[in-house]
C-alpha cells in the first residue's frame, strides 16, 4: 500500500522517488526529490502570474526569502548605524514589475539601484527601499521565515529607537562584516561562575 501511494504522489507531482530498506523491515521508507521541477513547470506556464495575483504577499514572500535581504546603512567613519535598506534581486523583467507592483500597493515603494557592472553579480536588476517604517511594515506583512534573515529585522527594529552610535555598538555585537557581507556572531557559551566550579569540586571530594 506505501509503494503504491508514492507512486500516486510523485506521478502527480512531477518528482522522483526511491524505496529504501532498513534493516529487516520489509515495508522500508520512501525518500523523494524533485529538482524543482514543479516550480519550472510554474514558471514556464506561467502560472506564476495568477498565483501572484491572488496572492500577492505569498508571492512577495517567497521572492524575499530566496533573494531578499535587509541590510543596516553605517557610517563607518563617525561608526553611526543612521538608517536601513532592504533590498531583492531580481532576475526577470516582468517578475521585477509584478513586485513594485505589489509593494508599491502595500505603501512600499521601491526604487532601481544597480550599475552596469554589477548585473551579473546580483544576476538581475535590486529593488530596495530604505527607512525604519518601511522596515516596519515589511516585517509585518512580508517578512522572512528563515532564522537568521528573519533575527536581522528583528534585532535592527529593536534598536530602532536608541541612538545612532549606540545602534552601531549594539548591531556589532551580533554581526561582524566578513568580505564584504554582515555575518551573524556565533552564541557564547554560557559562562559558568568559579564559585559554582568549586562547590562541585567540594562535592565530588567528599563523596
Amino acid at each position: 500500500m506505501d509503494s503504491i501511494f508514492n507512486n500516486t504522489i510523485t506521478s502527480c507531482n512531477a518528482i522522483s522517488s526511491t524505496i529504501k530498506k532498513q534493516g529487516n523491515n520489509v515495508r522500508g521508507y520512501c525518500v523523494t526529490y524533485e529538482n524543482a521541477g514543479w516550480l519550472r513547470e510554474l514558471w514556464y506556464s506561467g502560472l506564476w502570474r495568477r498565483g501572484a495575483y491572488v496572492y500577492p504577499l505569498e508571492f512577495l514572500k517567497g521572492l524575499y526569502d530566496s533573494k531578499g535581504l535587509v541590510t543596516p546603512l553605517i557610517d563607518w567613519e563617525k561608526q553611526r548605524l543612521h538608517c536601513v535598506e532592504v533590498s531583492l534581486a531580481v532576475g526577470n523583467e516582468e517578475v521585477k514589475e509584478c513586485a513594485k507592483r505589489i509593494l508599491k500597493e502595500h505603501d512600499l515603494e521601491a526604487e532601481e539601484n544597480y550599475k552596469p557592472s554589477q548585473l551579473k553579480e546580483i544576476k538581475g536588476k535590486k529593488l530596495r527601499f530604505r527607512g525604519w517604517d518601511k522596515l516596519e511594515t515589511f516585517a509585518k506583512l512580508i517578512g522572512f521565515r528563515e532564522g537568521e534573515r528573519r533575527r536581522r529585522p528583528e534585532l535592527l527594529l529593536r534598536l530602532r529607537h536608541l541612538s545612532e552610535r549606540k545602534r552601531f555598538e549594539e548591531w556589532t555585537k551580533h554581526y561582524i562584516k566578513v568580505k564584504g557581507r554582515w555575518v551573524e556572531r556565533a552564541q557564547k557559551p554560557p559562562r559558568i561562575e568559579s564559585q559554582f566550579l568549586t562547590i562541585i569540586y567540594i562535592e565530588i571530594v567528599r563523596k
